[in-house]
């Protein structure tokens, strides 16, 4: 016994004490602790054993060693209560997904066959303030730079892209251009891939065009635009005292964008001033 004792490393003290005992369960162990553990998984459903355990150490004062608590759970069950219902793709999500790469129309145009007005990019990016925080969505024209559509809420959803989107219709028409025919390419997030949005694009006989998955690099020119916006006007919105205020001072950033910046890829001009001189 001593040799079984040394190769086990187990004291002989203890396995004299537990010798002629029924093995203890882990349920029947820590029975003491079900209540808080069912209590930390009912409102953290998502949390692992690890989180779990902070939990008890933190919230409850109890110590307890990882492997026991991943027994508990396994006992107990819990395992299942904490799973995460995957969220099953729409029918437009679905479609997109066997699409895949093909989905993204603006990679297989040439730069030189894009004309002005036929390929917009769009995209959300949230504005952080002391005063709160706003997300702005626009439309820009590939070509001239313009931000022909914008919408700026407290709310990155599908209604603030229908809002951008009837902009964009309202800036084309008073530019004389024909709406159908035009491709608007952005990532795959839920605003741009919802029902509302796809089916107002369809209705208008607009191409929409999609970044591959996991891929934000295939929008680049938004987040460009995005990312000099912020550099450049971020003194001015971090004066704002209000969230309108703040909505205010990023709509006339972007009329600044349009009118008066100078920009190096329209010749040395503003978007709009360089406009006649690229119209085709």
């Amino acid at each position: 016994m001593a040799l079984i004792c040394s190769l086990l490393d187990l004291p002989r003290s203890t396995y004299y004490y537990s010798a002629g005992k029924e093995p203890i369960s882990m349920s029947e162990k820590y029975q003491h602790l079900e209540k808080e553990v069912e209590q930390i998984i009912a409102n953290n459903p998502s949390y692992g054993y690890r989180r779990i355990r902070d939990s008890l150490r933190n919230d409850h004062g109890y110590n307890i060693n990882h492997k026991p608590l991943q027994k508990l759970l396994q006992e107990k069950n819990w395992g299942l209560k904490r799973r995460v219902k995957k969220k099953n793709p729409s029918g437009i999500e679905s479609i997109l997904n066997e699409l895949g790469e093909k989905a993204n129309i603006l990679r297989t145009l040439k730069e030189e066959e894009i004309g002005v007005f036929s390929v917009f990019q769009t995209d959300f990016t949230r504005i952080d303030t002391e005063a709160g925080s706003v997300y702005l969505v626009s439309f820009i024209d590939h070509k001239s730079k313009i931000v022909a559509g914008y919408d700026i809420s407290e709310s990155a959803d599908t209604n603030a892209v229908l809002r951008a989107y009837e902009r964009l219709k309202s800036f084309l028409q008073e530019q004389g251009v024909s709406i159908p025919g035009i491709i608007i390419h952005s990532d795959r997030g839920s605003p741009f891939t919802s029902y509302e949005y796809v089916s107002a694009l369809v209705s208008d006989d607009v191409t929409p065009s999609y970044s591959d998955k996991g891929k934000p690099g295939d929008n680049s020119g938004k987040e460009s635009f995005f990312g000099r916006l912020k550099k450049e006007q971020g003194q001015i919105f971090a004066s704002a005292g209000s969230i309108q205020e703040l909505i205010e001072l990023v709509a006339e950033s972007l009329r600044y964008y349009n009118y008066d910046r100078i920009h190096s890829r329209t010749n040395g001009r503003s978007p709009m001033d360089n406009l006649p001189a690229i119209f085709v």
